[in-house]
């Protein structure tokens, strides 16, 4: 990932891309480096969550979802990330501010700009260090910096299955929400499936505000506001998922010609539980492997096992809409960008083990 500009260590998914550390120490960091920020951002990613549940469009309108948006904040905000979700939601502007720049501090910028206008708006974001970038539906903010370049450059648009031609989001997701839980929470709301690996999935996004895009847009705003190079990632997109995933990695899809008849059948699945209330979507924490089992199970209908050396590996949230079990178990696979790790079925279960 791009550096925060304050110098924020990489994630610690980024530095053990290789298998060098036993399962069980290598998941325990993990866990441990995700708990701890979700500790300090547990209730933003909340209020982002009920934002993102009460403005997205469902493309279901007989499972219209909603929820209870936070209050917007006051014009004169102090700092630039509360500038940015004033200004989105009192004008309906899409915008997407890059992480890390949230809390720089905002100036008046002077009496002869009317307090709510674009010249305000525009003069203050510039007065903060910033800098606007046309990308595609959204205008992004990133600091007056090369070093930053790349973000504002490239684009998804011919990299997602055209199908997905006429799908609009609308969305608020505030400051440091993890990539994980945007996309599930976008995912849920649309009807459709959107996976990120392990490699980014924990990036903290920015704030973001996008009224009726392309999901495809948003999708890039949630990657660029992350500071997610497109160096860093490929996308595999089919009509039935959207994966973001390591370019070093290619995801095992299974063929289910010689398999049990239950991996065809067509299910949703949301990790680490189902929501009991379908209008909301309440955002949720990477959690270990055994802690999700008796949810999977439940959900797929089919007994699941795991080898003891693979209980702790990190299952991230994520929702899956109308796909078939084969492609539930890949996805889930495919979460964990290793080689290692493999997924069996039988007549009877599932079984996740050690690849030999």
């Amino acid at each position: 990932m791009l550096p925060r500009p304050t110098g924020e260590s990489p994630s610690l998914l980024n530095t053990v891309g290789g298998r060098n550390f036993t399962p069980l120490l290598r998941n325990t960091l993990h866990m441990v480096r995700i708990i701890a920020r979700w500790t300090t951002i547990a209730s933003t990613i909340m209020a982002c969550a009920f934002a993102l549940a009460a403005g997205a469009q469902d493309s279901r309108p007989k499972k219209k979802k909603s929820g209870s948006a936070p209050a917007a904040s006051k014009w004169q905000d102090k700092e630039l990330g509360g500038l940015v979700r004033s200004y989105a939601q009192n004008h309906r502007v899409d915008l997407a501010l890059m992480n890390g720049l949230e809390a720089l501090p905002v100036e008046a910028p002077g009496p002869k700009y009317r307090n709510n206008s674009k010249e305000y708006f525009e003069k203050a974001v510039l007065g903060a260090g910033g800098v606007f970038h046309d990308s595609g539906p959204f205008r992004f903010i990133v600091p007056e910096s090369p070093l930053y370049g790349p973000l504002t450059r490239y684009s998804l648009t011919g990299r997602i299955d055209p199908g997905y031609a006429g799908v609009n989001a609308t969305l608020q997701i505030g400051s440091g929400t993890p990539i994980y839980n945007a996309l599930a929470l976008l995912g849920y709301v649309l009807d459709r499936t959107i996976i990120a690996d392990n490699t980014i999935a924990d990036q903290p996004t920015g704030e973001i505000g996008l009224f009726d895009v392309p999901m495809t847009g948003a999708i890039e705003a949630i990657l660029k506001s992350a500071r997610v190079p497109e160096e860093a990632f490929a996308v595999l997109s089919t009509k039935e998922f959207i994966l973001i995933h390591s370019p070093a990695t290619a995801p095992k899809i299974r063929d289910t010609a010689t398999m049990p008849d239950y991996l065809s059948r067509r299910m949703s699945l949301t990790l680490p539980t189902p929501t009991l209330n379908e209008r909301q979507f309440p955002a949720s924490e990477v959690m270990p492997l055994h802690a999700v089992l008796a949810s999977l199970a439940r959900q797929l209908e089919v007994p699941v096992e795991v080898d003891r050396s693979l209980r702790d590996l990190p299952v991230t949230p994520m929702h899956m809409s109308r796909v078939t079990i084969a492609t539930a178990l890949d996805l889930l696979l495919a979460q964990w960008p290793v080689n290692d790790i493999a997924i069996d079925t039988t007549a009877e279960r599932i079984i996740v083990r050690p690849a030999e």
